[in-house]
């Protein structure tokens, strides 16, 4: 009977997961799980690690890492153990030790980090700067172990130059080459003292100034400890021939993708393009060159087009590697050769890697795939079960169906899953990419309205309208808006009862004719413009597609809710007005990221202030009341329960079951945590789409009950953290967030009228912004931010500060235990005025009982004083693993 009972449960579980592929272990991130639309984005380096035949690694341009245990057919991502910032997602390089296939290390935007056990947890070792998702992302690396000495690792950083580790990437040490901006760095097989750095000419932010670096081919005979420029001549990615390591081959970064040669170390270069395709004009086809890698003997050059070239030993002419259509196999993938759309296999191609063991086993990455092959060429397999890569601009519940969702993408477009959130269906017919924001009738849901581009572009200038729920869309003659070339509109709102009544949100100057509210009676043929009582100004609302949520809301009665993000303001225009009205939130900053209407409620509205929290109106947005003090950037209401409301705070997702009154995180292990995260329902689940890894679902089941012990919300001011230790237990220590002030950081206390707290994006210390007080009277002011939680014994803490002026600058750091009573203040640094930035840093002893931990900068005099990349570590600096589970904390509204 026992064996029979096991049988059934491995039955069971294969049905369980044929029904739901989301449910598989690789896609299982505690109770997120990743749901399946694949591919998409820019797949970067895949790298097969010596040591086990089984494990492969992969980084992407937005998207993160991910790790496969079983030969690539399956892959799961690493980055829910970096901390939740954009910055951690975007990665340039990785690397494994060939001899450790659980030891890798990235660089990242925000530094290289350092795996031990396989990505499960990471250490940052060193703080350099690379752009992920920027200029040259595609090519050469940047990150080298040397072949002479596994310990020996080589970065090239932007601006920093070359650092060296000697301990496996534990310690760096400098060793020139600044001032660059590094596209390919290569140890000659040869010589192991002999490196070459190919730099691009770029413009890039250091220092808050734009800086203009040059670009240049550079030699270094000593193992990295001078650099000498060789050359002017521009190449983007190099290699060695293995037959003859005095023949270097390499992809110039010129206006026609060449393959040139170099038989004098590099200091002259001559074409080598035998056997290839001419250079067509078109960066897609074949002629045009994104890879370079070597077999034993053998090079291989990577092609768009998904053109394959290879050099054997003995000659140097390209041969040509022919493989038939039917020998790609892509199975049901929504960019497979076999669909009549557009051509994917190898279109951007970035990256081919050989398998160390099997001169055969080749696979390559472009910008929405990666592919293997296990026949020299001639057939390649798509391998990206687990691998999401995709950018969700919106998410929007089907009220017709509440399992269904809809869902707008960039770059590959439209997405509908039946089946909550477990799988995505693409959609082409008649709507194009980056689909920014859709809108469904609630009374006639076969009616719905989106907007993206006109062609396939990264803004919004078009309107689109479906009338079978989403299944096909036409484009309505927009007449009214003029030419829509150089116009930008990020929102449409149907009307929830009249389908043929919807609204636009156009940027611009709002004027008449020009930037404001549109509206449509007639299902979006013909516009009228409605921004009487808006005020006269520029960047009122976004043209940016990355980053506001909707500007406008509609409920059923009529009234209309505008909301800007750049300005910080709110508008409302009741059923019967003939103009707007601005709604006044005095003293609360913050731009209001979303505004949405409740569906459920005639005149409800709630809308997300990035740095004010969630607020809800029930009188038509006259008043409006504060819900949770979390950072809030979207929302969504279940079309099924009024009392289901969902919002991403960007230090994770928070659950409301009656109405908004009590909150609890949903934090767990997601493990793309960013603040441009949307949120709906479908049943019974929480979908969440990503800014890098496509769309993830939770039971609402698995969420605690609300009965449970709960805290205050006004009393809980700082973003919690994902899943056990944080990398810093502070949240925006680098001020990167927050347009006007920084994101987190408050005032203890009133701000005095000749105190200043602003963002500063001119002044900053790593970054590209930082925190500004200027000090007009000599008050003593206490800009602070709590910890996420307060470590066991010791707090190391670190800093910048910028002092001008009469104005003493203490840094300290205020106890509190559990009833809030103070029992500690401790100050680890203290700064004068000085011309430039002073970095410090310290440790202070945590007292037992301590709970509550307030960190931050107190001043007097007066001046002018700035903070930046400020961080708060447990001493140890480890982030936890991704698996350790999350505590619930409760939050109930703050009145």
């Amino acid at each position: 009977m026992r064996t029979l009972i096991i049988v059934l449960l491995v039955l069971l579980a294969g049905y369980l997961l044929a029904a739901d592929p989301s449910l598989a272990p690789h896609r299982s991130y505690g109770v997120w799980h990743a749901g399946h639309i694949g591919g998409g984005g820019f797949l970067q380096q895949v790298v097969f690690a010596p040591s086990d035949p089984q494990r492969l690694y992969l980084s992407s341009d937005v998207g993160g890492c991910w790790r496969s245990d079983d030969g690539g057919a399956t892959w799961h991502m690493l980055h829910g153990a970096l901390p939740a910032e954009g910055s951690s997602y975007s990665i340039r390089g990785i690397v494994v030790d060939p001899r450790d296939a659980d030891t890798v290390l990235i660089a990242a935007d925000s530094g290289v980090w350092r795996s031990s056990d396989a990505g499960r947890s990471w250490q940052r070792s060193l703080a350099a700067r690379w752009h992920g998702n920027g200029d040259y992302r595609g090519d050469g690396r940047i990150l080298v172990i040397d072949h002479a000495d596994p310990d020996t690792i080589f970065a090239a950083a932007i601006a920093s130059g070359v650092h060296i580790s000697h301990d496996g990437g534990k310690t760096w040490t400098p060793s020139g080459a600044e001032g660059l901006f590094p596209i390919d760095l290569h140890q000659d097989v040869g010589n192991p003292r002999r490196w070459w750095l190919a730099a691009g000419r770029a413009k890039t932010w250091i220092d808050g100034q734009e800086r203009e670096l040059p670009g240049g081919f550079f030699r270094s005979e000593d193992g990295g400890a001078s650099w000498q420029k060789i050359s002017d001549y521009p190449i983007g990615e190099l290699i060695q021939r293995p037959a003859d390591p005095t023949s270097l081959i390499a992809r110039a970064m010129n206006d026609d993708d060449r393959v040139v040669r170099s038989l004098d170390g590099g200091q002259s270069w001559q074409r080598f393009d035998a056997g290839l395709h001419p250079f067509t004009g078109d960066v897609r086809r074949d002629g045009s060159y994104g890879a370079l890698t070597t077999g034993p003997d053998f090079v291989l050059l990577g092609g768009n087009g998904g053109s394959f070239y290879r050099l054997d030993d003995g000659t140097d002419v390209w041969r040509k590697i022919e493989w038939k259509k039917e020998d790609i196999h892509e199975g049901d993938w929504w960019g497979a050769l076999s669909r009549p759309t557009h051509w994917h296999f190898g279109s951007a191609l970035c990256w081919m890697a050989v398998d160390p063991r099997d001169p055969e086993h080749w696979a390559f990455t472009d910008w929405y795939a990666l592919y293997q092959s296990r026949s020299a060429g001639t057939s390649w397999e798509l391998t990206i079960d687990g691998i999401e890569m995709t950018v969700v601009h919106t998410v929007v519940q089907d009220p017709a169906n509440p399992q269904q969702v809809l869902t707008g993408v960039a770059d590959v477009g439209y997405f509908r899953s039946a089946d909550a959130g477990s799988t995505y269906e693409q959609n082409e017919r008649g709507i194009s990419n980056n689909v920014k924001h859709i809108s469904i009738c609630a009374g006639q849901p076969q009616r719905a309205y989106a907007v993206g581009p006109q062609r396939w572009e990264w803004h919004a200038n078009q309107v689109f309208r479906s009338e079978d729920g989403g299944q096909t869309w036409m484009r309505p003659a927009m007449r009214g808006l003029g030419d829509m070339e150089n116009k930008r509109c990020n929102t449409v709102v149907v009307h929830p009862v009249n389908p043929d009544e919807c609204y636009l949100v156009l940027n611009g100057r709002i004027e008449p004719g020009g930037g404001g509210v549109w509206r449509s009676v007639d299902a979006g043929e013909s516009w009228t413009w409605i921004g009487e009582g808006l005020p006269a100004m520029d960047h009122c609302f976004r043209s940016d597609i990355w980053v506001a949520g909707p500007e406008v809301a509609i409920s059923s009665d009529g009234t209309l809710v505008a909301g800007s993000d750049d300005r910080g303001r709110l508008f409302r225009r009741g059923p019967g007005d003939a103009a707007w009205q601005e709604i006044s939130f005095t003293g609360q900053a913050g731009g209001v990221n979303a505004v949405v209407a409740d569906g459920h409620t005639a005149g409800r509205f709630w809308l997300c202030r990035k740095d004010g929290g969630a607020w809800r109106s029930d009188d038509g947005g006259v008043t409006w009341i504060r819900r949770s003090d979390q950072d809030a950037w979207s929302l969504a209401i279940d079309v099924a329960d009024p009392q289901r409301v969902v919002f991403n705070g960007g230090a994770g997702i928070f659950l409301s079951r009656d109405g908004g009154d009590t909150w609890v995180v949903l934090a767990g292990q997601l493990p793309y945590r960013h603040l441009r995260n949307v949120v709906a329902f479908a049943g019974a689940r929480i979908i969440v789409g990503t800014g890098g890894n496509g769309l993830f679902w939770s039971a609402v089941a698995d969420a605690p009950p609300a009965s449970s012990a709960q805290a205050s919300g006004a009393a809980i001011e700082v973003a919690l953290a994902a899943a056990g230790v944080a990398e810093s237990l502070l949240v925006n220590g680098d001020m990167e967030r927050g347009e006007a002030t920084p994101s987190g950081w408050t005032m203890s206390g009133e701000l005095p009228a000749g105190v200043r707290l602003s963002s500063d994006h001119s002044v900053a210390h790593g970054g590209d912004a930082s925190l500004h007080l200027a000090l007009d009277q000599d008050d003593a002011v206490f800009v602070q931010q709590r910890l996420v939680h307060a470590p066991d014994g010791r707090l190391a803490l670190s800093a910048a500060v910028r002092v001008q002026g009469a104005v003493r600058v203490r840094l300290p750091v205020q106890i509190f235990d559990a009833g809030w009573a103070q029992i500690g203040w401790q100050e680890w640094g203290s700064v004068t005025a000085a011309d430039d930035w002073q970095v410090l840093s310290g440790e202070v002893a945590i007292p037992p009982g301590a709970v509550h931990i307030m960190v931050g900068v107190l001043t007097e005099g007066r001046g002018q004083v700035w903070l930046d990349d400020i961080s708060a570590e447990d001493p140890a600096g480890v982030v936890a693993q991704q698996d350790v589970p999350l505590m619930p904390v409760y939050i109930s509204a703050g009145r």
